[in-house]
């Protein structure tokens, strides 16, 4: 509901027992080649001399654009080490990766074999992270005679291995899949520890019981395990490296985001005179992927946004970036006008790897024209790219908010590419988005799916209109609980209210009256106070607030007016003198709670 009026009434049904569900559809597409590196005869084979630890690298594995590269340290202890080969750690169990033959490692003694698996893209150096890396590692077992036992130390990282041992930060989220002979499995700190502990009456090169499948469930570019025996056991053993599987992702990614910076204003100097309303839009394009970005490009046809003739280009300029490994060479092109040159920089522009560039846009709109097209004014610019390496095309529609919200590497998946919505009014525009932000049982909370995230209520197109002013990080809670509440649970609500106009709301006044079956804590009121947008201020108590008790007459803007606050009570905010400027948001709180 849009009110154009500086009195607001507004009354909220508190909808206790309803149930609902939502769902939301966050899969993207899996964008990657499924691939391993395999021993098999016209595969790979270690081909290094007698006795080498290599470093030895295996290139464009599977056709992907990616380099694996393989090498071993030893650590202090006695060691003969048995040259890599490939062997016949065979499962007859058909065709899948871990199927084929191993790469044979041995030792002996009481030290430390380190092997470290490190991905690149293909030809360079550039470590590539590549999604859903598998190890299968075969024969890992325990000796009946208790001369050896098979111990795997095995971490994952982002930007390789940094320390002794497996020392620096492994990532989190490895998933393991012993055999029965590997029961003994713990992880600490993203190192998973393997080893046998039951006597394996086989024990030979061609023993399907000791196999083990370490699965990341994050991207890394490092793989590190150590093979070792316990401190106690001196003999020698020998285990087998199998396929090492990997999803390769696409190499060439880049990125881009475009949101409004508030407040909107009107410009009577800009090109439209008294008529002009200014807006401002920060444009981020980022290289998301392990492969440097030339011929970068930002376009987008204004046209289709504000219509022909409505709006002009008042400046664009760049603002800063993050210059990792060189500074970005993108320039803003003087020439933009959203029409007839649709670039917004200048050819041959570049991005390294990891680096980004920001731009701000400000257009003048003619905000009386009889031919803008119906609001809000949904925008968005597109980026693109050609890959250094991989000479391979990359494109990506802004989103309204961060670039890659989930932080996977992709942003052009299902909801992140969420155009940017402008909308203004010249008069006083409030709006209302109410949300239950907490429900307390027996002095707890009680755990609510999405009570601390964004919840769209289809019905209502404010709270879509708070999400994109405040740059997604509002309006907080649900619009019902999705569980059925129980007497003497205390259910808190926060209202957010806001001014969507171009001029300022005087004498505002907001009034929710406390429905049966649920009472008003009076202690519980809190006000977050007007601020310009995105922020949200701090929560506190305000003289601003008042509670009323049941009988008591009705403020005017309360809904039921005139009349009397219903056995619940009732809140009201503001009143003479309670103001809020235009594009300026702010919040009231209070707990209810649910009586016989």
């Amino acid at each position: 509901m849009i009110l154009s009026t500086a009195r607001l009434k507004q009354c909220w049904l508190m909808l206790l027992f309803v149930t609902a569900l939502l769902a939301f559809n966050l899969m993207g597409a899996e964008r990657a080649e499924a691939v391993d590196l395999r021993w098999d005869p016209g595969f790979q084979d270690w081909t290094a001399g007698a006795g080498s630890t290599g470093p030895q690298t295996f290139v464009n594995i599977g056709g992907s654009g990616i380099d694996v590269r393989l090498s071993f340290t030893f650590q202090a202890g006695g060691f003969s080490f048995t040259t890599p080969r490939s062997d016949n750690f065979v499962v007859p169990s058909g065709l899948s990766p871990d199927s084929q033959e191993s790469l044979a490692i041995g030792l002996d003694g009481t030290g430390n074999l380190i092997t470290d698996i490190e991905f690149f893209v293909t030809g360079t150096t550039t470590r590539a992270p590549v999604l859903n890396p598998t190890l299968f590692l075969h024969d890992v077992d325990f000796s009946p005679g208790g001369l050896w036992r098979d111990v795997i130390e095995v971490a994952g990282y982002t930007g390789g291995r940094t320390g002794p041992g497996l020392g620096g930060t492994p990532v989190t989220g490895i998933n393991v899949t012993p055999s029965t002979f590997n029961a003994l499995v713990s992880t600490v700190a993203g190192v998973v520890t393997v080893q046998g502990i039951t006597d394996d009456a086989n024990k030979d090169i061609a023993d399907t019981d000791g196999n083990v499948t370490t699965r990341f469930t994050q991207p890394v570019d490092t793989i590190s395990f150590i093979f070792r025996n316990p401190p106690i056991l001196t003999a020698a053993h020998v285990i087998g490296l199998g396929a090492v599987s990997f999803n390769a992702p696409t190499l060439t990614t880049i990125g881009a985001s475009k949101n409004t910076v508030l407040p909107i204003a009107i410009a009577p100097a800009g090109a439209f005179g008294a008529s002009t309303v200014r807006a401002t839009y920060d444009i981020v394009v980022r290289n998301l992927g392990p492969d440097a970005l030339n011929t970068v490009q930002v376009t987008e046809n204004l046209d289709t946004v504000f219509g022909t003739g409505n709006y002009q280009v008042n400046s664009l300029t760049p603002t800063g970036g993050a210059a990792i490994g060189g500074a970005p060479t993108l320039v803003a092109n003087g020439g933009f006008n959203g029409s007839g040159n649709q670039n917004l920089l200048a050819a041959g522009g570049t991005l390294a790897v990891g680096a980004d560039a920001t731009f701000r846009l400000v257009i003048d709109i003619n905000s009386t024209s009889g031919t803008l097209p119906a609001q809000p004014f949904l925008n968005q610019v597109t980026a693109t790219a050609v890959g250094a390496v991989s000479a391979a095309n990359t494109t990506d529609p802004s989103n309204a908010g961060a670039i890659d919200p989930d932080g996977d590497g992709n942003p052009n998946e299902a909801l992140e590419n969420n155009r940017t919505a402008l909308s203004f009014t010249l008069t006083p525009d409030l709006r209302l988005v109410k949300r239950i932000t907490a429900v307390i049982r027996g002095g707890a909370p009680v755990a609510i799916p999405g009570i601390n995230a964004f919840n769209d209520q289809a019905t209502d197109p404010n709270d879509n209109q708070l999400q994109a002013l405040s740059g997604n990080t509002l309006p907080v809670g649900v619009f019902n609980t999705g569980a059925t509440l129980q007497l003497g649970d205390e259910i808190e609500y926060t209202i957010y209210f806001w001014n969507n106009g171009l001029a300022t709301a005087n004498n505002v006044e907001l009034c929710d009256e406390i429905q049966s079956p649920t009472v008003l804590d009076n202690a519980s009121l809190l006000l977050a106070p007007a601020s310009g947008f995105p922020a949200l201020a701090a929560f506190g108590p305000s003289a601003s607030l008042s509670a009323r008790v049941g009988g008591s007459p009705l403020a005017t803007a309360c809904l039921s007016a005139p009349g009397n606050f219903p056995a619940g009570g009732g809140v009201v905010v503001g009143g003479a003198g309670f103001s809020l400027a235009a594009q300026e948001v702010g919040a009231f709180r209070f707990r209810a709670s649910i009586i016989p």
